[in-house]
C-alpha cells in the first residue's frame, strides 16, 4: 500500500492507486530527533528564482557558492543574485570526494570570510553535493547548506537525505556525516544539456528505489521508462518527483541508516566494489545496476526478468557484470563500511516492493560472476 500525507512532511504525492503526476513538488520534511528542516522543490526554472525562494526562509549574512565548473555561467548568475563573491569551481566526478579537496575549498571559504551564519549553495552532481554537505557539516562546526543538483542522479538520490561524505584510500564515502540541508532545489531545465549516457543511468536510482520499496512505484517506473529516456519534460520531472518521494519517505522514518534505509544500499555493496575496482572509470549509476543483478543472482538465484528489462531501456550492458573478477571485488567489500565483523551484507528485495539485509558470502559472489 502506498503513503498518503502524513503528519511529518507535506506534499507527499503518493496515492493509494498509484502515482499521479505532478509538474513539481513543494516539501517541507521535519526530520524526528534534530527536528531539523529541509524544503524540497521541483520546478523548471528554478535556477532563476533561487536567491528569491532561498530568501523566504530565511537570512544570511553572506552567501557562498560552491559550483561545477561546467556550469559556470549559471553560478555566476547565482552569486549575482545572492550578492555572494565569486563562485568556487571544481570539476565533479568521484575525482573531488577527498579530503585534500574539503580543505581547499575550506581556504577559499575562509579567505572569502564565511563565518558560521553564512549559507553555502552547491549547485552539482551527486559528487559535488556530496562534498558541499560534508564541508557544511564540519565548516566552522557546521554552516547551512542549499543543494542544487545538477543530474538526473542527484536529483533522484545524492541530493537527499543528508549523507555526505569523501573517499579514503579509494574506499567509498570512509569519512562523512548525516546532517540534512535546509534546501534541495531541482530544476529540470538543468537536465536538457546533460550527456545521454549521464541521464540515464542516473535514473538507475530511481528505479532501485521502487524497485526495494514500493511495487506500484516500479509499475509506474515500467510504464513509463520509454518516455523519461527519450526526455518527454512531463515524464522527466514525475521521474525526479516520484524519486524524492520515495526517498525521503524512508529517511523520514529512519534518518540514521539504523533500519529500513538499509534497503537503499541494494545495488551499492557490489557496485561501490566495481567503482573502486574499475579506479572509478565506471559510472555510479551503472556500478550500482550491475551490484542489483550480482546481488540478487548471488541472494535470490536470479535476477527478474523485469528489472533486466528496466535496466536495459536505461541502457545499461547487465552482461558487463561477467567481466568482474570475485576475488578483486570481495577484497574492497570486505572493507564495505556497511560490513559488520566478518559478514558482508547487502540489502535485496525479497519480493517486488519489499526486501531485506542478508549475508552475502564470497562462494555467493563467485557463483553470481559465472555465466
Amino acid at each position: 500500500m502506498l503513503p498518503g500525507r502524513g503528519p511529518r512532511g507535506k506534499d507527499f504525492g503518493l496515492y493509494l492507486r498509484g502515482f499521479v503526476p505532478r509538474s513539481m513538488m513543494n516539501r517541507v520534511e521535519v526530520f524526528p530527533g534534530t527536528e531539523r528542516r529541509c524544503t524540497i522543490q521541483v520546478d523548471r526554472g528554478l535556477l532563476s528564482d533561487v536567491a528569491d525562494r532561498l530568501g523566504r526562509l530565511g537570512h544570511w549574512p553572506s552567501v557562498h557558492i560552491l559550483a561545477d565548473a561546467i556550469l559556470e555561467r549559471q553560478a555566476s548568475a547565482l552569486a549575482g543574485a545572492f550578492n555572494a563573491p565569486a563562485p568556487i569551481l571544481r570539476s565533479g566526478g568521484e575525482g573531488v570526494k577527498t579530503l585534500t579537496a574539503v580543505e581547499d575549498v575550506a581556504e577559499e571559504l575562509l579567505r572569502a570570510r564565511a563565518r558560521r551564519n553564512s549559507l553555502l549553495v552547491v549547485l552539482g552532481g551527486g559528487t559535488l553535493c556530496d562534498l558541499g554537505a560534508f564541508l557544511a557539516a564540519i565548516y566552522q562546526r557546521g554552516i547551512d547548506v542549499a543543494l542544487l543538483p545538477s543530474t538526473s542522479l542527484a536529483m533522484v538520490d545524492a541530493a537527499l537525505g543528508g549523507k555526505n561524505g569523501v573517499h579514503v584510500a579509494n574506499h567509498k564515502n570512509m569519512i562523512g556525516t548525516i546532517r540534512q540541508p535546509i534546501y534541495v532545489g531541482a530544476d529540470p531545465d538543468l537536465l536538457e544539456t546533460l550527456p545521454d549516457d549521464e541521464f540515464r543511468e542516473g535514473l538507475v536510482e530511481w528505479v532501485k528505489m521502487a524497485m526495494v520499496l514500493n511495487a506500484d512505484a516500479f509499475r509506474r517506473c515500467e510504464e513509463i521508462v520509454s518516455e523519461v529516456v527519450t526526455r518527454e519534460t512531463a515524464a522527466v520531472t514525475e521521474a525526479v518527483v516520484m524519486g524524492i518521494d520515495l526517498k525521503l519517505d524512508v529517511v523520514r522514518e529512519d534518518e540514521n541508516d539504523k533500519g529500513r534505509r538499509m534497503l537503499l544500499n541494494f545495488g551499492h555493496t557490489v557496485g561501490h566494489a566495481m567503482e573502486t575496482v574499475s579506479e572509478f572509470r565506471l559510472r555510479h549509476g551503472e556500478a550500482v545496476a550491475l551490484g542489483m543483478c550480482v546481488e540478487m543472482d548471488a541472494i535470490a538465484n536470479g535476477t527478474p526478468d523485469r528489472l533486466i528489462r528496466i535496466l536495459e531501456a536505461l541502457g545499461i550492458d547487465v552482461d558487463r557484470r561477467f567481466a568482474f573478477d570475485a576475488d578483486a571485488l570481495w577484497e574492497v567489500m570486505e572493507a564495505d563500511k556497511k560490513t559488520q565483523g566478518d559478514t558482508v551484507r547487502v540489502a535485496v528485495p525479497e519480493k517486488l516492493g519489499g526486501g531485506r539485509v542478508v549475508p552475502i558470502t564470497k562462494e555467493n559472489l563467485e557463483r553470481a560472476l559465472a555465466r
